[in-house]
């Protein structure tokens, strides 16, 4: 039996739809998995099946949700596999299921896989051009640090793929970390940590949840590379695992709307990441070059460990690009330029096709 399933996959926005239902206005993310109904409706009458959760939106709809979207922003669906994304009945985190599913009464058949009705909120439609990026990106981190599952490597409708983090951290752990850091005011809570990968981590600083994790698969694995490559490097010279560890905030904004927020043109083409500083007491928190810790006035910043990251970094793995403001890194590393708004990270564009 026909599924009657589509995709929301508007030209250029996260948020794809906006509907009415029983619980008011609700927000359908792009790459949502919608069911038609033969409703009577001002566009077309849709059942929400699963949303993609990396897409953080307001008000966001949950599967099960019913309601009117515009016939435009619908594409039935392709070739597109299906991605587990968490466990559930009849399914297992990070399998791959067939294309071309078939319904029956109270069941969804993905080749000789009969995945209950609910279960569908677990899965995420993929195109193949978007797992052969993500495989590209899993392959690599599979060689450096071990497997990881498909459900672990986010990926973007526009074609983008994301930071893989197996790690993700759950409310007490986040909590624990602003305990750990003293992060005791606004500001400074939103600098936490929220996910970790060998080698790296990621906060969020001021923008959306998972916004700016997304990159050209291509610079997703140079990153993976500069992780693996610096970690073993730093730990040689004498470097502690929190000392060493990359801090990663914006890649490339999720959504091809241009400009992107994150800032100047080169996160937008999503080439380049912005780290932190290093730190000489393995704090996770920024440092800044030019003043001290804000929580206990001591100076944090290590100049010697930053510089020793960009040279090792432009040898090893390639470096097209950087922005930095420190006269003394600047005056060792001729190829870093200053800028604006870069006292607190280093902005750097890797050489991906090194």
């Amino acid at each position: 039996m026909d599924c009657d399933f589509a995709l929301l996959t508007p030209p250029a926005h996260v948020i794809a739809a906006t509907m009415a239902t029983s619980a008011g206005e609700r927000n359908v993310p792009r790459g949502s998995l919608l069911r038609r109904s033969p409703a009577p409706c001002d566009g077309v009458a849709v059942e929400v099946l699963s949303t993609a959760g990396w897409y953080t939106v307001p008000n966001p709809a949950a599967p099960g949700d019913r309601g009117c979207v515009p016939a435009a922003a619908l594409r039935p669906l392709g070739a597109e596999a299906f991605v587990a994304l968490r466990d559930a009945p009849g399914l297992v985190a990070g399998e791959l299921l067939a294309a071309a599913p078939t319904c029956e009464a109270s069941t969804v058949r993905f080749d000789d896989r009969a995945v209950p009705l609910p279960s569908l909120a677990a899965l995420r439609a993929i195109t193949p051009e978007s797992l052969a990026r993500v495989e590209s990106v899993r392959s690599t981190y599979t060689a450096l640090f071990g497997p990881i599952g498909l459900h672990q490597t986010p990926w973007a409708d526009e074609g983008y793929v994301g930071l893989p983090l197996p790690d993700v951290y759950d409310t007490a752990r986040v909590e624990a970390e602003v305990a750990r850091e003293g992060l005791d005011t606004p500001a400074r809570r939103e600098k936490v940590l929220v996910a970790a990968g060998p080698g790296y981590a990621h906060f969020w600083g001021a923008d959306a949840a998972w916004s700016d994790i997304w990159a050209r698969p291509e610079t997703i694995i140079a990153v993976l590379r500069t992780a693996a490559g610096w970690a073993k490097a730093c730990a040689d010279a004498g470097g502690s695992e929190a000392q060493c560890r990359l801090q990663i905030g914006d890649l490339a904004w999720y959504d091809d709307v241009k400009p992107d927020p994150l800032g100047h043109k080169d996160h937008r083409e999503g080439r380049c990441v912005d780290l932190r500083l290093f730190r000489t007491d393995g704090s996770a928190y920024e440092a800044w070059w030019n003043r001290p810790d804000d929580r206990s006035g001591a100076a944090a910043y290590d100049a010697v460990r930053t510089t020793a990251f960009l040279r090792w970094t432009a040898e090893n793995v390639g470096i097209t690009e950087g922005f930095f403001n420190d006269p003394a890194v600047l005056a060792a590393v001729p190829w870093l330029k200053p800028l604006a708004g870069h006292d607190d990270h280093v902005h750097v564009c890797l050489d991906a096709d090194g």
